[in-house]
């Protein structure tokens, strides 16, 4: 029978023994020989002389180390192929060492039948051949063969045929100890280039030189056949043309040896050796070594081959998938839709149990926005309404960006880590199974929750930085282990995923920004009207003082109007007084003036005018200074302006009979200054608009005293200036207002606000 592609001999089937099951595929391709399965049948058929024996590790009674201890025992050699799932050097050396012939590794080899083949080929070959030369072979030539089976081996462990190319010159180079080793290969036009060297530093490199052998062009190799090997011992004296010679000589070949490489029933390259310091006289045994490598090279060229088209067909499946996926997502409209989309195609081409999308909140806890799930498995989106376990976990979030409230998941694993493990998009997550994943107590309870066993997690980025939730796949049924293509298909899908996100963003933020600048044009328009009323209230007055004091001659009366001048006077430049001020502090352009003073010694001429006021009023004024208080550092007439407009405002609204109360005390490193009077209460509705601009509270100005109502928004704005914060409490007929400031305001941290700083209400 002539065995495709090699045609190494002529093999007589019914003469090669197999050590294997009956359903192993190498029985399908030598379907006539004889097959063995136990010990007892082993040593019963070894009785018969046998070409050549192949024995496979798929019986454990067998084993190979076994079956070649009684190969061993005849009393002629027996050429032996090893077929083995598990291959190592050392294994290869003691099987070798055994008696094997040739060892072959299942896991390696893409193209096991034919390599089988070819091995049992060569094995019957190398016998006859061995046989045929027993009588002058040497201890040299023995150890050549071994050398060649072991560098065969080795050139077999990679399926890069780059990776096989060089370490097949390189070992060749190093083992015959020659000056080049170079393989050439032939283009479609049999144009030919150097694809991989080894060579000695004195010598020229092949490698990227324009190489032109018109004769080979010519005859495109039709002088090459399989078993056809060129040996040339010295360059003038093989009877080679001019040209051939001149050829050589330009890269200082004197002796060369040439043997042939077949792909596809042409010739695809040559496998060289050169020696270049002198001439030389070609071994047998270097002969058949590089016979047998070009032999192996074919196999290689092949395998590899195959595991392109392999590797092809696997990226044009890939690439369905995701076109699957990807017009899935385009056809939807919305974010909404498009995630949906996304997880039902994804969980129908992984044909996984649960597809999901997880967005994170602010705390680094969940939110599931997304579900596709098979009919079995309870949905984790609904699963918090029904499940103990789960809801014990669960907390309500306001909000997401689909506009619906869903179930807030805690995920301790994720807030502990804030997302980091996801924080760049090459970072995700495949477990093939939750119990052997070494995950803590906590995590594994949740993913139970989640009836989850298996499960891949690919991060969801927005701006290629900004980590927005998860992309997860589940496997329910159990472990399972996941792909290359499957990790590559989620890997695109959540890439996809980028700008649908991203837009659903900007079109949130979008949003926002419009009602706020509606918000500041509502404020705009509100201010200008209040401002306005304000500006022209005044005016209105002085207009009608003016007016009667034209109309009469009553001393008495000149004087009344005179008055209502000066007071409307003193009140339009009062209010314009504070709207400047309001502006000049509102911006950053205006630095602070830092001094140091004892808060002891000048709060006292700053209280001084409110004290007669209060006693005019009825009122009581009480100062309280910590004796403990440090020196401040602050802006002093930002301070003082703070503790005026305080104080005004008490005086106003403190009805007679009651006490204001002015208190500075040091917590840490802060001041606290609290203005407290009684008699008058703010309602809970109203608290925190006592700091708008222009609002005055209705009914509660028990004197008609006025005012522009710009005094605690003053207030609001110094404090944010000087670093602090305002609390304002109201009940029991008792109001409280409180400034926090740091005590020194020169240090770096308290230089500048970090941040705006809003009034609160506090209970």
């Amino acid at each position: 029978m002539n065995y495709h592609p090699l045609q190494c001999i002529e093999l007589n089937s019914k003469r090669i023994l197999l050590v294997a099951t009956p359903n192993t595929q190498i029985a399908f391709l030598l379907a006539s020989v004889t097959i063995v399965s136990t010990l007892t049948q082993l040593q019963e058929a070894l009785r018969t002389p046998w070409e050549a024996v192949v024995v496979t590790d798929e019986i454990p009674e067998v084993l190979p180390e076994v079956a070649l201890l009684l190969v061993k025992k005849q009393n002629f050699p027996l050429p032996t192929v090893v077929v083995a799932r598990i291959l190592t050097t050392e294994r290869t050396m003691a099987l070798m060492h055994l008696g094997a012939t040739y060892c072959l590794d299942v896991e390696r080899s893409q193209a096991l039948p034919s390599a089988v083949e070819v091995a049992a080929a060569a094995a019957v070959n190398t016998l006859r051949q061995l046989t045929l030369e027993q009588a002058q072979q040497t201890r040299q030539s023995r150890q050549e063969h071994r050398m060649m089976l072991l560098l065969i081996n080795r050139i077999r462990q990679s399926l890069d045929l780059e990776t096989i190319f060089q370490t097949s010159t390189s070992e060749i180079y190093n083992f015959l100890e020659v000056d080049r080793v170079i393989i050439y290969q032939f283009d479609a036009q049999f144009f030919g280039k150097t694809v991989a060297e080894s060579l000695g530093a004195d010598w020229p490199q092949t490698m990227g030189a324009d190489i032109v052998d018109t004769c080979f062009r010519k005859s495109r190799g039709s002088h090459y056949t399989r078993d056809q090997i060129f040996t040339i011992d010295d360059i003038y004296t093989a009877g080679l043309t001019p040209c051939h010679i001149a050829l050589l000589e330009r890269f200082k070949v004197r002796a060369s040896l040439v043997v042939p490489i077949f792909h596809n029933g042409q010739v695809w390259g040559l496998l060289m050796a050169h020696q270049c310091s002198g001439s030389r006289v070609w071994r047998p045994g270097e002969v058949d070594l590089l016979h047998h490598i070009a032999t192996h090279l074919t196999i290689a060229i092949r395998q590899a081959e195959w595991a392109l088209l392999a590797k092809e067909h696997q990226a044009r499946e890939e690439r369905d998938q995701l076109l699957i996926v990807v017009e899935a997502m385009r056809q939807a409209v919305g974010l909404p839709a498009i995630l949906n989309a996304t997880v039902h195609e994804l969980r129908r081409t992984l044909q996984a149990d649960r597809v999901v999308v997880y967005r994170f909140n602010d705390d680094w806890s969940g939110t599931f926005v997304a579900e596709a799930v098979t009919s079995e498995w309870k949905s984790l989106i609904d699963l918090h309404d029904c499940d103990e376990v789960l809801q014990r976990n669960v907390a309500h979030y306001s909000e997401n960006i689909l506009g619906t409230n869903r179930p807030s998941v805690t995920d301790t694993y994720l807030q502990n880590s804030a997302g980091n493990v996801f924080s760049h998009p090459a970072n995700f997550r495949t477990v093939e199974d939750i119990y052997q994943a070494d995950f803590a107590e906590c995590h594994i309870r949740l993913l139970e929750g989640y009836q989850a066993r298996a499960y891949m997690i690919m991060p969801l980025f927005i701006e290629s930085d900004k980590l927005w939730g998860l992309l997860a796949v589940y496997q329910n049924t159990g472990p399972r282990r996941w792909k290359e293509s499957d990790v590559n298909l989620l890997y695109q899908v959540a890439t996809q995923l980028s700008m649908p996100l991203l837009q659903a963003v900007l079109y949130q933020a979008s949003l926002a920004q419009v009602v706020e600048l509606e918000n500041l044009v509502h404020l705009k328009d509100d201010f200008l009207s209040t401002v306005s009323h304000e500006l022209r209230t005044p005016v209105s007055n002085m207009r009608l003082a003016i007016h009667m004091l034209k109309q009469t001659t009553d001393e008495a009366r000149r004087k009344k109007y005179l008055a209502i001048l000066e007071s409307e006077c003193g009140r339009e430049k009062s209010l314009i007084n504070e709207l400047l001020d309001l502006q000049r502090f509102d911006t950053s352009g205006c630095p602070l003036k830092l001094e140091h003073v004892a808060l002891g010694e000048w709060l006292p001429p700053v209280v001084a005018p409110f004290l007669n006021r209060a006693n005019e009023c009825e009122q009581s004024l009480v100062i309280q200074v910590s004796p403990t208080l440090s020196v401040i550092c602050t802006e002093i007439a930002s301070l003082e302006r703070i503790v005026a407009e305080l104080l005004n405002n008490a005086c106003k609204y403190t009805p007679a009979g009651e006490q204001i109360t002015i208190a500075l005390s040091q917590t840490g490193d802060q001041l606290e200054l609290s203005v407290i009077n009684t008699g008058a209460e703010i309602p809970q509705a109203e608290l925190l608009r006592v700091f708008e601009k222009f609002y005055r509270l209705p009914n509660n100005d028990l004197r008609s005293q006025g005012g522009t109502g710009l005094g605690l928004a003053l207030v609001q704005c110094l404090t944010k200036r000087l670093c602090g914060q305002i609390l304002v409490k109201s009940e029991n007929r008792i109001t409280t207002f409180t400034i926090m400031l740091p005590l020194d305001l020169s240090l770096d941290h308290c230089q500048l606000p970090t941040h705006s700083l809003e009034a609160k209400a506090f209970p």
